[in-house]
């Protein structure tokens, strides 16, 4: 039973809350196939980037989203293909980039307001003078007062690694290739650390498996090269690089069984000795992102294997936490049966934001009849859906359907005068504590 409380506010206010409830849904841009690629908490408000089709073409939308999953507007980008980190988002403007599907010759970049609204054309990135073929953007970032973007592109049958700086007017400063091979060069991730230095993490390979490696560069602000760290060969994996506030960088890379779904962290210190390496036990993973919470444990998110359990677990959605030492604390899969075949649905979670309280808030995808659908979540710190039935596997049976109601709704949300709370009776005895946009506490 819900119990309903009037509150009436004397001042100028917008409430903007961080409900209680935990959920999976499933949220849809397009009939065919769609990627949940990145998540955004930006000015208490959560922006999501989503590839799919526009007509036989690849494309993508920028949503808001609210904090129960809802979609509030969603804008079609029908002109840029999006990878994996191809969004910024800082003061009011959403940047977006990525390729020009599908000749691949060219970048592309596009801004918009934090409604959803184009500012001003779609950008085309490209030289002057250094033309590229089978070009694929995979990151773009704001580094001082530029927005870089990162990809990889070839020139007269060689690869390299770029990294297009763009000024404030969006026109190209400078464009820096580096790490050239006659077989790949692939810039996979980006990251500024706290020192505002760049960290580039590179896969490269010089003719074949045997020779495949990784790269890691640290620039300062001018872009200049400060550190650089290159791992033994036979050494790939995944796409995610992060460094610690005390300097050491963790990345992944190919287990010790080179299983090209089986995945391995690696930790190295400053001097690039390895400080220690984590690789699952039992079953395989792929980890395609890193982050580090507020309180410094690491979330990395994928997919996992482990055809031991009945019904065994193929590819599922997964998320983990550790510690900076790389001791696994938790980990948890997403497990939905597809009665067609008795087999787990594969699927990958892709990005998570962490809000104040320690809730976890992420974007994800999973296959349902040959086609990826987009589903958002939110756990909480031990990564529960249902804090008092949690364990490795996070049972759903449609991911539109799990909702895990914690006893309280507040509307309308925001506010800027009287707004609502009910209460479920069994979660009366709780507290309720109001804050204004300053996240000062008025009540």
């Amino acid at each position: 039973m819900m119990r309903v409380l009037k509150v009436f506010l004397l001042i100028f206010m917008t409430l903007q809350v961080v409900g209680q409830d935990y959920f999976i849904k499933k949220i849809s841009f397009d009939d065919r196939t769609n990627d949940g690629v990145k998540i955004f908490y930006h000015q208490d408000r959560l922006f999501a980037l989503i590839g799919h089709f526009c007509g036989n073409l690849e494309c993508a939308s920028i949503a808001e989203l609210s904090f129960n999953g809802d979609t509030l507007w969603v804008t079609t980008i029908p002109d840029i293909d999006v990878a994996r980190s191809t969004i910024t988002i800082y003061g009011n403007t959403i940047t977006v980039s990525g390729n020009n599907d599908p000749y691949n010759t060219q970048f592309r970049m596009a801004h918009y307001n934090l409604n959803g609204q184009k500012l001003g054309e779609t950008i085309e990135i490209e030289h002057p003078t250094e033309k590229f073929t089978r070009m694929f953007q995979l990151n773009t970032v704001k580094y001082g007062d530029n927005v870089l973007v990162t990809g990889t592109g070839e020139q007269n049958d060689t690869a390299y690694s770029l990294i297009y700086v763009m000024d404030n007017q969006s026109q190209i400063d400078t464009l820096i290739k580096i790490e050239p091979s006659s077989k790949y060069s692939v810039m996979w991730d980006v990251e500024i650390n706290s020192n505002g230095e760049l960290l580039t993490f590179h896969e490269l390979d010089q003719g074949g498996s045997s020779e495949e490696y990784r790269k890691i560069i640290k620039y300062n602000q001018n872009l200049d090269t400060i550190w650089s760290y290159t791992s033994e060969m036979h050494n790939g994996g995944g796409p995610a690089v992060l460094e610690l506030e005390d300097g050491r960088i963790i990345y992944t890379k190919y287990a010790d069984n080179a299983s090209p779904h089986h995945y391995a962290l690696r930790a190295i210190n400053p001097d690039k000795t390895i400080d220690w390496q984590y690789q699952v036990s039992n079953g395989l993973e792929s980890i395609g992102n890193l982050k580090q919470l507020k309180n410094g444990d690491i979330i990395g998110l994928g997919r996992f294997t482990n055809k031991l359990f009945e019904p065994e677990i193929n590819r599922s959605p997964q998320l983990f936490r550790m510690t900076t030492d790389g001791e696994l604390i938790w980990r948890r899969v997403f497990y939905e049966l597809d009665l067609s075949d008795n087999e787990s649905r594969s699927g990958g979670v892709r990005d998570i934001v962490e809000f104040d309280n320690g809730d976890l808030f992420g974007i994800g995808e999973m296959k349902y009849d040959g086609q990826n659908e987009v589903f958002v979540f939110k756990v909480d710190a031990d990564g529960c859906l249902d804090g008092d039935n949690c364990g490795l596997r996070q049972l759903i049976t449609a991911v539109k359907d799990v909702h895990q109601n914690k006893g309280i709704d507040i509307y309308p949300n925001p506010s800027s005068g009287v707004f609502y709370i009910g209460l479920n009776e069994k979660y009366y005895n709780g507290k309720i504590k109001i804050y204004n946009s300053l996240g000062i506490e008025i009540l």
